[in-house]
């Protein structure tokens, strides 16, 4: 069964040969790509600004987008593998150069190009990726101690039950915690 990104020679169960995989072929996979990962991207801006304002429902949802997108983005990366090594290259970037070199003429700069556009998006995506990253983990550890400094204050009082309350230093050192604009 095939599915919109996916239509194009090398997805069925068939035998390919190096006409299989055409310039056009090639070029309207990276363009899915391309597309795919800018929609990627976008999301992970948009995760990067909840981030920063602390909106949970926001990411609740973006990272069941992202979810999908990811898994997306592996399907045609798998499937280009696939290609690649049924024509007899190497799966790797090195297989998708080797046979790009052999591409001719302005459709085979094109091909590079487009190539190349793939690979800055995908680096810039993963770069984000790992910023956010780095954020989320940040403000994991910012919440642990918080929550450590609330359960902690005062051990063995009542220091939350109705009719009891916080001390001003146990507010202070809950609300000494860390700012998400240091970590973007």
């Amino acid at each position: 069964m095939r599915s919109g990104v996916f239509d194009a020679p090398c997805m069925g169960e068939e035998v390919l040969t190096m006409g299989d995989l055409t310039g056009g072929d090639f070029a309207r996979r990276v363009a899915d790509e391309i597309q795919t990962v800018r929609q990627f991207i976008a999301l992970l801006e948009e995760e990067s600004r909840a981030l920063q304002k602390g909106d949970v429902a926001a990411l609740e949802s973006i990272t069941e987008s992202k979810e999908r997108l990811a898994d997306v983005l592996a399907r045609m990366g798998d499937a280009r593998q696939k290609c690649m090594d049924a024509l007899g290259f190497a799966h790797e970037a090195s297989g998708v150069a080797e046979w790009l070199a052999r591409q001719e003429g302005e459709a085979g700069e094109n091909l590079r190009v487009a190539w190349q556009t793939l690979m800055d998006l995908a680096r810039a995506a993963r770069e984000l990726n790992l910023t956010n990253g780095k954020c989320i983990a940040l403000l994991s550890r910012d919440t642990r101690a918080r929550l450590e400094a609330l359960t902690s204050a005062a051990p063995g009082t009542d220091c939350y039950q109705p009719g009891k309350g916080q001390t001003l230093s146990t507010f202070s050192r809950v609300n000494a915690g860390v700012r998400i604009r240091d970590c973007v």
